[in-house]
């Protein structure tokens, strides 16, 4: 292991983490790659909605959360529409501000999600 700025560097395999059924949000999966366990500032998710998936609108007391797409297409809660996103977008939810995603298409759509500070 290297070490960077004090601390070790880390290699996370998403491979090897499982994927987990959302409760009560049918077609929405996720994985936790980085948790408040391993990070005081951040913490990371691998998302994944199915055809159909959704993640309900809703919002957060103290996290800002950053929705980077990785593949697929879908739709992010923005304001106050349903707006477009593709591979390479990014979505940025402040505290207090509503926010959802959801897959309309018919392949995955696979989004890295960052929250800072970390999702307890």
């Amino acid at each position: 292991m290297t070490t960077l700025i004090g601390k070790p560097t880390k290699l996370i395999s998403g491979e090897t983490s499982a994927w987990h059924a959302e409760p009560e949000q049918p077609g929405f999966f996720s994985k936790n790659l980085v948790t408040s366990q391993e990070m005081e500032s951040i913490s990371a998710h691998h998302l994944r909605l199915e055809p159909g998936g959704e993640v309900k609108s809703h919002a957060h007391e103290r996290e800002t959360e950053l929705h980077f797409v990785i593949s697929g297409h879908g739709q992010a809660w923005i304001g106050d529409q349903w707006r477009d996103v593709t591979a390479g977008d990014v979505v940025l939810a402040f505290p207090g501000i509503v926010h959802g995603l959801r897959n309309p298409d018919s392949t995955s759509l696979f989004v890295l999600c960052v929250f800072t500070p970390p999702l307890v």
